[in-house]
């Protein structure tokens, strides 16, 4: 885990990067600690900027990931609910395959819809 400091230190960014991503929504702003995931969210989102897309740009991303998570939620919450081990463990276990199968949907949309520019 990283603090904010060392987010930006690992990803190579500096803190106005990391604010707009906060002020975005790409990342949670006032967590004590940042994980795999942040660092990925804000090596990315650098390297889009690069390519003139900037945070503000990428905040439907955001929103369409919780929507996924929420998908994932509705899926798998009748059986999250139950309390013993098992049924927390396939709970888990089916939330992961749903969000792979959601990845490769959105996947096969973006690459789909793609301009040629032959």
């Amino acid at each position: 885990t990283y603090t904010l400091r060392e987010l930006g230190q690992a990803a190579g960014v500096d803190m106005p990067l990391l604010r707009e991503l906060m002020n975005y929504g790409l990342l949670a702003d006032n967590k004590e600690e940042y994980d795999q995931y942040d660092l990925a969210v804000t090596r990315v989102s650098d390297q889009l900027t690069a390519h003139g897309l900037h945070p503000r740009h990428l905040r439907a991303f955001r929103a369409a990931a919780d929507r996924e998570v929420d998908l994932v939620e509705t899926a798998v919450g009748p059986l999250a609910l139950r309390k013993d081990e098992e049924s927390q463990a396939r709970a888990a276990e089916l939330a992961g395959d749903i969000a792979q199968l959601l990845l490769r949907l959105h996947m096969a949309l973006v690459a789909g819809s793609m301009p040629s520019f032959d």
